[in-house]
């Protein structure tokens, strides 16, 4: 296989990330006109400027984010700021992991976690929030198409199965 087989759905995940926010831009404008703490304009407009520079890193943040399989590892790479690369040998690999949030679930997307022997991971792939994207610091592949992250998954599961010993043997 080669470098990202399967795409990361980023342009799904931004257009979610803006309907979302204006959204909330709107409801959050509403609240403060309706109680007329402040001007409903000047936080519609910092929050849209808030908005605006989280979509904008999280845009920049997911297009760095790069996988390749070959033959013995896979690797996943990516960041903006700080940069990561992590070489995980088949061999190594325990379990590959399929999760679908209820906002993926709507856009037709899941994301794929790879548990080695190495690490363990709590059941949620994150350490923290920004925007409305998960930030990625664990193997783990996001928003593939559905048919993707399950061709995904097998291709891993069968490619790591090759890499099994048979206790004894």
């Amino acid at each position: 296989m080669t470098k990202n087989p399967y795409p990361i759905q980023i342009k799904k995940r931004i257009l979610f990330s803006l309907i979302y926010g204006l959204v909330w831009i709107i409801v959050l404008s509403s609240l403060v006109l309706i109680f007329s703490l402040i001007s409903a304009f000047y936080v519609a407009i910092s929050l849209g400027v808030l908005h605006a520079i989280g979509i904008i890193y999280n845009t920049l943040y997911l297009s760095s984010l790069k996988y390749s399989l070959d033959d013995k590892n896979l690797v996943l790479s990516g960041g903006i700021i700080s940069r990561f690369e992590k070489i995980i040998p088949y061999s190594r690999i325990q379990h590959v992991i399929v999760y679908e949030n209820f906002w993926q679930r709507v856009l037709g997307l899941s994301s794929i976690s790879i548990d080695t022997a190495r690490e363990n991971y709590s059941p949620s792939p994150s350490t923290g929030t920004l925007g409305r994207i998960r930030i990625i610091t664990l193997p783990l592949i996001p928003d593939l198409n559905k048919d993707d992250t399950e061709k995904l998954k097998n291709y891993i599961i069968s490619v790591a199965n090759k890499y099994k010993s048979v206790a004894g043997v």
